[in-house]
């Protein structure tokens, strides 16, 4: 991974841990730089604005959901109640991991952020 790209990951990263923590109108630019450890023109120079950064924290949330949770519970060998237990599973065990990860049951990345 070569710098800027681990610079704009840095960024996503540490607005993803306080967008899901807090919100989006409570974090501000500056604070996402100073958990990221990069100046301010560095955001600028990734991302337009604070919204263009939390649409990327989105599409990473995406992701992650659709590989951890949706497709391992949504296989196509699993019978129909499975696949709903399955998902109630794997959605508790993100929850889980987030808890110990933080100290709290965070919710809903999406309904967190917004």
């Amino acid at each position: 991974m070569n710098i800027a790209t681990d610079t704009r990951q840095r960024l996503i990263n540490s607005a993803s841990d306080l967008l899901y923590a807090r919100s989006y109108g409570h974090v501000g630019v500056k604070e996402i730089c100073d958990a990221a450890g990069v100046q301010k023109g560095s955001f600028y120079h990734f991302f337009p604005s604070k919204q263009d950064l939390a649409l990327s924290v989105l599409d990473e949330h995406y992701v992650a959901l659709k590989e951890n949770i949706f497709t391992r519970a949504f296989r196509p060998e699993y019978p129909p109640l499975e696949r709903i237990s399955k998902l109630v599973e794997n959605i508790y065990a993100f929850q889980k991991r987030v808890k110990e990860q933080t100290g709290k049951a965070l919710g809903c990345p999406y309904g967190n952020i917004a």
